[in-house]
């Protein structure tokens, strides 16, 4: 099998092909997160119907949902560099159009439907081509690093890039500075060697109907990957409720605009970074599933608290660090309390988002991981749909607290179902799923 054959004991960021491998990664998705967010803007701006920010807003799930599998059969048997290479391409040609013709909010709302459609072919092949520059020992370290780019894009592309070009610059400004952050992505991409892994001993060829479940079937017939998918999925789809019911947990909580949410939500990054640089630690001393299961724990650990928020920040009337925090930013008592609180859900989340792709690296046969990796996607966009609508019919008639605190109570009955089933049972993975 042919994987990054740079030595182990060099650190990540002195192997060249790993180095230029994260930049074209960052700069692909400072374009991606600028792009779609300036077009947010831009709409929002142009267009006040809460109709068409709902439909702006879907455009990222459909795809998911609809081309999750084929994207990945497609990242599988297509060349990884030819695949990224073409993505990126179909989409400088799309933001060259909207230079040029200036469309409407449906044009722009189908024309942000056919860049997150490209982008479903992207992200497997990406993902896949990672083992191709980093080797399995460094593979916790390789993903600590693609969590890190991944945020630090989304912070910069979407909260800088996006909304200073479209105030100092116009659209057409920022439609210019995310196609050079595309063209020098794909003139990075096009210049690493070797970006596809190719096993002795490939499975044989299949037609597209029968390869589109291979990603589910690697998953099933793995135990252990199952399990710490699901997991993963189950803490997704929790903290994406949280997200739902945030705005009026905000408002009726913690008694300020929800306008707010950004600010009192960024102590989280605190954990994330810390989760970035313990994760790759705790994976060489524990394995992923143990990763996954300590940052599920925490995570919903977290959420289990939030409900009960304002009573625990009542207990603390002395001089704790809760009081210290209280008076050193001058914010009411339950503000300072989930200020303390967030870093533990941050922290939690990232390990366990981390210890999940490792997972997947080393368990998932090769032929077929960009198809797990589109699989795990495609299931998480499904499973929010329904979580994600219930919740924001039940805050109405319960409030947010309590959405929260049966979110909680689910997802940790969920996990307990999932660590105390039959799992055993299951089959085992077939000598085909195998790696070479």
């Amino acid at each position: 099998m042919t994987r990054a054959h740079s030595d182990s004991q060099t650190p990540l960021r002195r192997d060249p092909r790993f180095v230029r491998f994260a930049w074209a990664k960052l700069v692909n998705l400072l374009g991606q997160n600028a792009l779609i967010y300036g077009l947010f803007i831009i709409l929002i701006s142009q267009n006040k119907s809460a109709l068409a920010t709902g439909a702006f807003a879907l455009t990222a799930n459909i795809p998911s949902i609809v081309l999750g599998l084929p994207s990945g059969v497609a990242a599988d048997r297509l060349p990884r560099k030819l695949t990224i290479l073409a993505t990126i391409l179909m989409r400088i040609a799309i933001v060259w159009w909207f230079i040029a013709a200036s469309p409407g909010a449906v044009a722009t709302i189908l024309a942000t439907l056919a860049i997150w459609s490209i982008y479903q072919f992207y992200s497997p092949a990406e993902s896949a081509a990672l083992p191709a520059v980093a080797s399995d020992e460094r593979m916790g370290a390789a993903n600590a690093w693609a969590n890190a780019i991944a945020l630090a894009a989304q912070v910069a592309g979407a909260g800088l890039i996006a909304p200073l070009a479209v105030k100092v610059f116009g659209g057409d400004g920022l439609f210019a500075i995310v196609m050079a952050l595309f063209i020098i992505s794909a003139w990075l991409f096009a210049t690493i060697s070797h970006l596809t892994v190719r096993t002795e001993s490939a499975a044989p060829r299949q037609s597209i109907l029968t390869a589109l479940p291979q990603g589910w079937r690697a998953i099933s017939d793995n135990a252990a990957l199952w399990r710490i998918i699901m997991l993963t999925m189950v803490m997704d789809t929790a903290i994406f409720v949280l997200i739902v019911a945030a705005p009026t947990f905000i408002r009726d909580v913690l008694h300020t605009d929800a306008a707010n949410a950004v600010y009192i939500a960024a102590p989280g990054a605190a954990g994330i970074v810390l989760g970035l640089l313990l994760a790759p630690v705790l994976l060489r001393l524990i394995s992923p599933g143990r990763v996954v299961a300590l940052g599920f724990i925490l995570t919903v650990g977290m959420i289990l608290t939030l409900p009960f928020l304002h009573d625990l920040s009542l207990r603390f009337e002395h001089d704790t660090p809760l009081r210290q925090l209280e008076a050193w930013l001058r914010v009411a008592p339950d503000i300072a309390a989930i200020a303390l609180l967030l870093p533990l859900g941050g922290f939690g989340m990232t390990l366990a988002h981390i210890g999940s792709r490792t997972a997947i690296y080393h368990d998932a046969p090769e032929h077929c991981i960009a198809q797990v990796f589109a699989t795990e996607s495609a299931i998480g966009s499904i499973a929010s749909v329904v979580p994600a609508i219930g919740a924001g019919l039940l805050i109405d008639q319960a409030g947010a607290p309590i959405v929260v605190l049966i979110t909680g109570i689910l997802a940790a009955g969920l996990a307990l179902a999932l660590i105390a089933g039959p799992l055993q049972h299951r089959p085992q993975p077939s000598p085909a799923l195998n790696r070479a």
